[in-house]
């Protein structure tokens, strides 16, 4: 076999199928953090994954409410990745940022991204591997410039359209919808 024809197969093999790992807590750690208390209306949902890398940017969680906010503003990168992961499982129980819950009007949610969009300062987004339950958040990103969303469930390229700052993205293994989009923006992107 030549070495174009070698690079013609490659190009002509099949994109791999990536299955994001669904995050998860224990039962006792959940009700540690609170998750199973009624909420108040107005409350904001925090995802504990981004509590843990918010813990590690800063080294500390914030103590109150006026904490988290200012904390959440000054926030410019947020990686998060699975960590401790089951070999053969698409799940991953995560550690718990701390063994308290938020102060009011915050709460854990294992279900709610949307605090993301509340980092208004954020210039890199990193989420990788990861199911996420829904990418609404990202149209609240509106100064990231560079947004890694490699092996998760993200689909909706109409989204990045409302990212004004964005540069760089990395949609490597994704389920791709509304490609055509992606052209359209002047970004440096790998699908």
């Amino acid at each position: 076999m030549t070495q174009q024809q070698m690079f013609q197969a490659l190009q002509s093999a099949p994109k791999p199928r990536y299955q994001p790992y669904h995050l998860r807590l224990t039962t006792s750690q959940e009700k540690d953090l609170g998750m199973k208390r009624p909420r108040k209306p107005g409350g904001i949902a925090v995802h504990p994954i981004v509590a843990f890398a918010m813990k590690e940017y800063f080294n500390r969680l914030p103590l109150t409410a006026y904490d988290w906010g200012k904390d959440l503003g000054r926030m410019k990168t947020l990686k998060l990745e699975p960590r401790g992961r089951k070999e053969g499982t698409d799940t991953v129980y995560i550690c718990p940022p701390s063994e308290y819950f938020p102060p009011e009007p915050y709460y854990y949610d294992l279900y709610d991204w949307s605090i993301i969009g509340k980092m208004t300062g954020l210039r890199t987004l990193v989420i990788e591997h990861i199911y996420v339950d829904d990418f609404s958040f990202l149209r609240y990103c509106r100064n990231v410039r560079r947004l890694s969303l490699y092996g998760t469930n993200f689909s909706d390229c109409r989204l990045l359209l409302e990212m004004p700052n964005l540069k760089e993205a990395d949609l490597h293994l994704c389920p791709l919808e509304h490609e055509e989009i992606l052209a359209a923006l002047s970004i440096s992107c790998r699908r």
